[in-house]
């Protein structure tokens, strides 16, 4: 379970301060507000950072610099996040890397889009990452950190 927000409550948040700022309509935010869950594929703890280089048009309930864990081996954590609207962001894809602290601590860059796709966009050498299709019931993807060979 996260230790910062309800994916819910987040969402909530999220879409009210959208709304508040006039930035998007009703229809749209729906769909680029989602989750990501955070497996530990591992045999051991690992923590996660929430990097704060290589991003843009980010916003999620976890702030860019957060270290999350430990996560025990075989559960998650989450981040519900959205790309941004306005702010020069609009037209442009949002980014943002998770750093496992685990081998030589690589990042695995992440682009996503308004309608919630979610795309690994590059090769960890150190560990091996993989990410789920998108689960249509709960609109949220899962990446799996697991030993690499």
């Amino acid at each position: 379970m996260n230790k910062y927000m309800s994916s819910n409550m987040a969402k909530r948040c999220i879409y009210a301060l959208l709304i508040s700022f006039g930035i998007t309509g009703a229809a749209s935010a729906d769909s680029r507000i989602f989750d990501l869950k955070i497996q530990n594929g591992m045999d051991s703890m690992l923590f996660v950072m929430l990097s704060v280089g290589g991003h843009n048009c980010y916003e999620g309930d976890v702030p860019l610099g957060t270290l999350m864990g430990p996560i025990e081996p075989g559960a998650t954590t989450k981040i519900t996040l959205a790309r941004v609207q306005g702010n020069g962001c609009d037209g442009h894809q949002g980014e943002f890397e998770i750093v496992p602290v685990i081998g030589a601590n690589e990042p695995q860059h992440m682009d996503f889009d308004n309608e919630g796709n979610l795309n690994l966009s590059n090769k960890t050498y150190s560990y091996v990452g993989t990410l789920s299709a998108k689960d249509m019931g709960t609109n949220s993807y899962t990446y799996t950190i697991s030993k690499g060979l």
